[in-house]
This record gives C-alpha cells, structure tokens and sequence, in this order.
C-alpha cells in the first residue's frame, strides 16, 4: 500500500504553507491523491514533493501560475522562454535583490550584504553585560 502524508506534514516537509498546496490544487496544478470524505482532510503522496519543488521553481522564475498548468501538459523549452531562473526580475515595480537587498524589504543591512533580519539588528553596545560569560563584559 502507497504511504499518503497528510497536507500539513506535506507542506512542512517542503517548507511550504498548506494554504499554497490549496491554491495548488484549486488550479488543477496538484490535486491530492485522496480526500478524507468525512473531515475534508488532503493526503498526497510522497512522490508529488518533486512536482511541487517544480512549481516553486517555475514562481521564483516569475511564471504566473495560469501558466505554469500548460507547462505541465506541454513542456517544452519554448514555454520557459522569458523567465529567469535567478529570481524576482527587474523592473516592473520588483525591487532588485541584488543591487539593494535590504532597503527593498525596509531592513538596514551590514557590511557583507546580507538579507537576514537579525544580522541587520545593530550589535549592542560594548560593556554590556552578558549572562554566562566571564567577568560579565563581551
């Protein structure tokens, strides 16, 4: 017998919310393998993570996702043409991730250009004590 994973397992193991595996199935893009018909849960097999790894690709590309429903039925190379695999494009109202990553998000960034919110929390004062530590003093 096929091994079915809840929706929410699901979606936690592909570091995904389930309202997106809902989304996913309201467009016919991933419909769950079985419905319980007394709660209304989703199960889905384990072998359908691999398609929505696919979907998430095609979205971080830009692919709308009434398109990515043909792709599926049809895919070809020439379907993929005018998306990047990069990320959020420029232009059209996007931020560029690359150019300013933080003050697109309004999050200050430090030296080194990273996106993390904590690394972009300023370092506390020198002299302040920290519990655990010899002496009290960083």
């Amino acid at each position: 017998m096929e091994r079915l994973v809840p929706i929410g397992q699901c979606a936690a193991s592909i570091r995904l919310l389930a309202n997106a595996l809902r989304l996913y199935a309201e467009q016919g893009l991933l419909p769950p393998a079985w419905v319980d018909p007394d709660s209304g849960c989703r199960y889905y097999r384990l072998y359908q993570v691999g398609r929505v790894r696919l979907i998430r690709l095609l979205r971080a590309a830009d692919m709308p996702l009434a398109k990515i429903g043909p792709f599926f039925q049809e895919p070809t190379v020439g379907r993929l043409n005018g998306y990047t695999p990069a990320g959020p494009r420029r232009g059209a109202g996007r931020p560029s991730w690359h150019d300013d990553p933080g003050e697109a998000r309004g999050v200050r960034v430090r030296d080194g250009g990273h996106r993390c919110p904590a690394l972009a929390r300023p370092p506390p004062p020198t002299g302040t004590p920290r519990a655990g530590r010899v002496g009290g003093l960083w």
